[in-house]
């Protein structure tokens, strides 16, 4: 710390004169189980007032043992309206063949031979904020970015990177790893099987922790050293993950990659800096899998959730090149609820209710280990509590949840009884919406006239979900007789697909209701197609209703669903082809 000044009217107070940081020996992302080596100075400044402007000046040095030989890095100066000066600058030898290379919003600036030294600064001075596009893709938003790598090519940085893993997967003689893969091996010949007990081994036996200590964030800790202490952040667990993998004749390579999405990667320079992961991609016959060490409850390599990552750089002494990797969208629901009324006793009368929520991957495997750390009766408590939210108008008889392992995927149901929330009277007739029946509309998407109206929006992908709906109501009479409001729907709108379809039979009425959207963004020209059909979306809850017995409304359903004396009608939906969790 070179200095702390305090300028007040003029006047310059030199804090540093009378007072002293006070170091506080304690990493400030230990909570979050990080280990960096980055302590915390504090100072409260003595005599600050309002309206003082407190300067400071300050140097930070670093030496990175891992790939202190390349230059490389990226910046952004502030894109929101602030008052001062902000400057960035870089130097760098003649002789590192440093590449540079800023976003068009910043000023231009060319490199100045300073002392024998490149120099480039930027510099903005009392800027204003930024004009960024509303719901675009990340790769459209990049604004005031400074970038610089000395990497000629991506195979550069994987070559790079590729050695580090290499020998850190290197087991020793008399290694405990090499033991732990012959134990796998004694268990199946099967590549899958193998690969699935190597993963759960890397998750369940050792947990997470990041280590950034020496160089630590980019070189990853050897693997019978993480099998040792028994913890590790990405790179130590995808070590430990190869080789185990390798030791199993399983081919396996690192990955590189951004859990952000890492949108627009292919635009960057050569660098590692836009990459904060990395998992290994295991290819067995004509399927490639991802595994991720660090994550927990991965059982079976085909119940894999889907990459979020859009880019990837594989690591091999050869030297892999970006590759992207294609968006999926889920080909089962993320969710399913299911929802069976019985109030054929009378609008007066209690009603009852079986329902159940089908959660599948990362949620589901999160609920079972919060109900799992509970006590019985705590955990028999806490579902309860769920349902009285979900269901208000409803008293729980019996809860019961169950996570099925092989199908990641867990079931929370209840039975009870209640008094339905009709709406209406004896002299109007009554009516009821069905729960899962209605479409929430699309998005308006419009930008202000200053955005790129030209650009794409980003969806909310991948998202699928499903409900089923089967209601019986009271028997009609002389009086009253019940119709059923809810349009069929089979359509599309950008990247989601609509589709409901029910059917009334006597008193009992069922419906399947699906949404799912299959690609993460979706052109200008199709956001507007669907500016334009927000007007007649038909997004009203599906409602039954009693009529007079000389009623002349319609009834607006369609008989599509098939009613039989069970109730497996939900293959009806095409999108939503069943509720069983294990179908």
């Amino acid at each position: 710390m070179h200095s702390l000044r305090i300028i007040r009217d003029g006047a310059v107070i030199d804090v540093l004169k009378g007072q002293k940081f006070a170091v506080i020996q304690r990493e400030g992302g230990l909570e979050k189980s990080m280990l960096d080596g980055q302590l915390t100075a504090t100072l409260q400044v003595p005599g600050l007032r309002v309206g003082d402007e407190l300067e400071f000046a300050s140097t930070v040095v670093r030496r990175d043992p891992t790939v202190g030989d390349h230059g490389f890095g990226i910046t952004q100066l502030p894109i929101h309206g602030l008052p001062g000066a902000f400057r960035f600058r870089l130097l760098w030898p003649p002789a590192l063949p440093l590449v540079l290379r800023a976003t068009r919003d910043l000023p231009p600036a060319l490199p100045l031979d300073v002392g024998g030294q490149n120099s480039v600064v930027y510099e903005l001075r009392d800027p204003g904020g930024v004009i960024v596009n509303d719901g675009a893709p990340e790769r459209y938003n990049f604004r005031r970015l400074i970038e610089f790598s000395d990497f000629a090519t991506w195979k550069d940085v994987s070559r790079r990177f590729a050695g580090l893993f290499d020998a850190a997967a290197t087991l020793t003689p008399g290694s405990p790893v090499r033991a732990e893969a012959t134990k796998i091996a004694a268990t199946s010949t099967d590549l899958v099987e193998r690969t699935q007990a190597a993963l759960r081994l890397v998750e369940d036996q050792t947990r997470y922790v990041y280590v950034g200590l020496d160089g630590g964030n980019y070189r990853p800790a050897a693997a019978d050293e993480t099998w040792q202490r028994r913890f590790g952040d990405c790179k130590a667990k995808t070590v430990l993950l190869l080789a185990l993998l390798r030791e199993l004749g399983i081919e396996a390579e690192p990955v590189l990659v951004n859990l952000g999405g890492g949108d627009g990667s292919d635009a960057r320079l050569p660098s590692p800096s836009i990459f904060n992961h990395v998992v290994v991609r295991v290819r067995i016959g004509p399927n490639a899998y991802w595994l991720d060490g660090t994550r927990l409850g991965d059982r079976y390599l085909d119940m894999l959730p889907a990459p979020a990552f859009r880019w990837g750089l594989p690591l091999s002494a050869h030297g892999g090149d970006l590759e992207a990797v294609p968006p999926k969208a889920l080909d089962r629901p993320q969710f399913i609820g299911v929802i069976d009324i019985d109030a054929s006793a009378g609008i007066d009368r209690l009603a009852t209710v079986a329902v159940q929520n089908v959660i599948r991957q990362d949620e589901a495997f999160a609920t079972d280990r919060q109900l799992v750390a509970l006590s019985a009766e705590e955990a028999d408590r806490a579902v309860r509590t769920y349902w009285r939210r979900q269901i208000p108008w409803a008293d729980p008889d019996s809860v019961a949840w169950h996570y099925d392992e092989r199908a990641a995927t867990m079931v929370v149901s209840m039975r009870g009884k209640g008094k339905l929330p009709w709406e209406g009277d004896d002299i109007g007739g009554r009516r009821y919406d069905l729960p899962g029946g209605g479409f929430y509309p699309p998005d308006l998407r419009r930008r202000p006239q200053e955005q790129d109206a030209t650009v794409p929006w980003a969806t909310e992908f991948p998202r699928f979900k499903c409900y089923a709906t089967t209601i019986r109501l009271p028997l009609g009479d002389a009086r009253w007789r019940w119709a059923l409001d809810a349009e069929p729907m089979n359509r599309i709108l950008g990247a989601t697909t609509y589709w409901r379809a029910s059917g009334m039979n006597g008193n009992v009425v069922r419906l399947v209701m699906t949404s799912r959207t299959d690609r993460p963004e979706i052109s200008a020209d199709e956001a507007k197609a669907i500016n334009d059909a927000i007007p007649g979306f038909n997004n009203s809850m599906s409602r039954v209703y009693q009529l007079t017995g000389n009623g002349s409304r319609h009834n607006l359903a369609h008989g599509t669903l098939p009613f039989g004396d069970t109730a497996d009608w939900t293959g009806a939906a095409p999108a939503c082809s069943a509720v069983s969790p294990t179908k």
